[in-house]
């Protein structure tokens, strides 16, 4: 089995062509295995075809558990199409669940996606996933906060400039992690500000624009190396 390792500002990815179904949910925990597999925050599975322009894309976690958007895996695999389709355009679609997003390739290697404007379901910020946004100085109760939420991507956050903001996440069924592009866009709604807002995660930055209608995730995904999944025995 084919693979690509990416990243975007640190949250890494293992893409592979193909169905979901193809691997358990151990395999799929295996490889995510820093020590005995790939290792990845996210396992990302992309289908698609030239014929049809659409390509659909299934996202799961460290553990294994499925995760219904990621929007950093959404740009890596935007960049990862354009390696491995021929012909693809500038504007993708993007097929996630039942929802189609359009990703714009920029001339920098940046990618853009749009997500359908967040929401607040009491506390809790809705992007596809859910997320709970706290100051930074809570930080420190990151692990207790984790039991108490545990469906939930928390974000520890301090104001740099009126503008730019900084965070730290802590993502359900991974862990610590140095970006996370939906929690990127939560941010950014949370701030209230409708305009470019840029997010300086532990990986780098991202730039969040929320709109009347929208939320756009601006990032540089990178595609580091490929191989060949060997099936080792751990997996």
């Amino acid at each position: 089995m084919n693979f690509i390792k990416a990243e975007t500002n640190g949250n890494d990815f293992v893409i592979i062509h193909g169905i979901p179904d193809s691997l358990s949910e151990d395999k799929k925990r295996a490889l995510a295995d820093r020590k005995f597999g790939i290792g990845c925050d996210q396992l990302v599975f992309v289908k698609g075809t030239d014929a049809t322009g659409e390509y659909s894309i299934d996202f799961f976690n460290q553990d294994g558990s499925y995760a219904s958007m990621c929007g950093n895996g959404a740009c890596a695999a935007a960049k990862y199409i354009t390696r491995k389709f021929s012909n693809v355009p500038r504007r993708l679609a993007l097929c996630i669940g039942d929802t189609k997003y359009d990703a714009v390739l920029g001339d920098n290697g940046s990618v853009s996606v749009s997500f359908p404007k967040p929401y607040y379901d009491g506390e809790v910020i809705l992007t596809g996933n859910r997320h709970l946004v706290f100051s930074m100085k809570e930080v420190e109760q990151a692990a207790a906060l984790a039991q108490q939420h545990p469906d939930c991507n928390l974000h520890f956050i301090s104001q740099v400039t009126s503008d730019t903001i900084k965070v730290k996440t802590f993502k359900r069924g991974v862990g610590w992690t140095l970006a996370c592009g939906s929690g990127a866009i939560a941010v950014g709604f949370h701030s209230g500000l409708h305009s470019k807002i840029h997010v300086i995660h532990d990986g780098g930055p991202s730039t969040v624009e929320v709109t009347q209608t929208c939320a756009i995730l601006t990032t540089t995904p990178r595609l580091v190396f490929n191989g060949i999944l060997c099936e080792p025995n751990k997996v």
